[in-house]
């Protein structure tokens, strides 16, 4: 069943068939918090990518891309938003 394959810890990472296991990724929601507090009252965009992350933010109808790193920690750190 599908059900046992799902493991009880949210934080372990769900094995994929055909696939080397990822490792487990820092919680975002601290650093998601961080971000939105910083540019409060506005819609921020983030898009996690097989091999990027890209922080937008969207004002006035349009976008417009504030950065793109290897991960959401790079890119708070390359916006000057400490992650620690």
């Amino acid at each position: 069943m599908l059900v046992e394959a799902v493991p009880e810890d949210p934080a372990q990472p769900i094995a994929a068939p055909h696939a080397p296991m990822s490792d487990a990724i820092a919680d975002p929601e601290p650093m998601l918090l961080r971000l939105g507090a910083h540019h409060a009252g506005h819609w921020i965009t983030v898009h996690f990518g097989a091999d990027d992350c890209r922080i937008g933010l969207r004002e006035q109808g349009s976008f417009r891309h504030l950065v793109t790193a290897a991960d959401l920690s790079s890119g708070l750190t390359a916006l000057g938003l400490t992650t620690s």
